[in-house]
């Protein structure tokens, strides 16, 4: 099956949800008491709810509420739109104080929050992370709520070799777009994106190169001008492959000014919503994503879970694998919900009559 022709559907087919030890997360403990109050922090490099981030804290409230349970929240996330670790590990010193019984932390890199993270855990504070599971850790949450960013990657690179396979064009000239230097999660993107363009390539009779690598933290503006140097030192380069939104909107933002917007293809990873605009305006070619809704009401549903068991027993950690490759109008307004998109970051930025035809408004 091509990967253009994947939906959401077909993805869920597939993997909604990988639990190691095969267990389900329905909430089971019936006829058991949720807890008279509770206090819950969340954490995350940003809260904007046009990014992950935002959208993971909005459905898990939304969720939480729904749930009935008496629960108050304190969330917190550094200023601005860089990746602030020193901000964040501020910020988990103050939650440490707080002393609140739940921290549901979306952790970026993890080697930079690990000391403070077992601390909180060490003082008895009950934290669900959520991102990715680090290889060699000995720290022991109530459960990670993971992504498999090597396999966003892997779907997103073998989608842009489909790409140049169907438009004709047997040979790619790659420029790679990393995150931050030694980080577990640009690192684990960009080796699937290498191992999904390069299996891609052998399926389709395709021949590439890797023109260029370079480290832009993730961060939109350090994208922005990097992305014009290497245009002008390649002015055969055909793809970049990015390793998150604001990398790939960066980019985007940089070739448009040089004028180069036109030749060379871009591909994301992570589904913020300018981004998933720019898809449909044809300025990005596509995105692996992930639901962050979708995702967001699992954590729910495992904080939950742990409430019913009293608070003392861990579950089973759980790979989220509710992810798939979007390429244009129709997989996003299946992808997302309508109330998700409603958001002027996305319609301001979409073709005129788009919003009208899929929305149904």
């Amino acid at each position: 099956m091509k990967f253009k022709s994947l939906r959401v559907a077909a993805v869920l087919a597939l993997a909604v949800v990988l639990i190691f030890g095969a267990m389900t997360l329905e909430v089971q403990a019936e006829g058991r008491e949720l807890p008279d109050e509770v206090e819950i922090a969340f954490v995350a490099p940003r809260l904007d709810i046009t990014e992950f981030f935002g959208q993971f804290y909005d459905e898990m409230r939304i969720q939480l509420d729904e749930s009935g349970l008496n629960y108050s929240v304190m969330e917190a996330a550094p200023p601005g739109a860089q990746m602030d670790h020193e901000g964040l590990d501020a910020i988990l010193g103050d939650i440490r104080s707080f002393g609140p019984d739940y921290l549901v932390f979306v952790i970026s890199e993890w080697h930079t929050v690990e000391p403070r993270v077992r601390e909180i855990i060490d003082e008895g504070v009950h934290v669900l992370l959520v991102d990715h599971i680090p290889e060699h850790t000995d720290v022991q949450p109530i459960a990670w709520l993971a992504t498999d960013h090597v396999e966003s990657g892997y779907i997103t690179g073998y989608a842009a070799a489909e790409h140049f396979a169907e438009i004709g064009q047997d040979h790619v000239n790659i420029a790679l777009f990393h995150g931050t230097a030694g980080g577990e999660v640009g690192i684990d993107r960009m080796n699937g994106y290498q191992a999904g363009f390069a299996d891609g390539a052998e399926d389709f009779g395709l021949t590439y190169e890797i023109v260029e690598e370079v480290w832009t933290e993730f961060d939109r503006e350090q994208a922005f001008n990097v992305s014009q140097n290497v245009a002008l030192a390649h002015d055969d380069l055909d793809l970049v492959l990015a390793a998150n939104s604001a990398t790939a909107l960066g980019v985007m933002d940089g070739f448009r000014n040089l004028g180069v917007l036109d030749e060379i293809e871009i591909t994301g990873i992570g589904g913020q919503l300018e981004e998933l605009a720019s898809i449909i305006q044809g300025d990005i070619l596509t995105a692996g994503v992930r639901i962050a809704r979708a995702q967001g009401a699992e954590g729910a549903k495992m904080l939950l879970e742990h409430m019913r068991r009293g608070g003392a027993a861990d579950l089973q950690n759980l790979n989220y694998g509710y992810q798939t490759v979007v390429w244009d109008a129709e997989d996003i307004f299946e992808a997302y919900s309508i109330g998700m998109l409603d958001h002027p970051e996305f319609r301001n930025n979409l073709p005129e009559g788009v919003w009208e035809e899929y929305a149904g408004e």
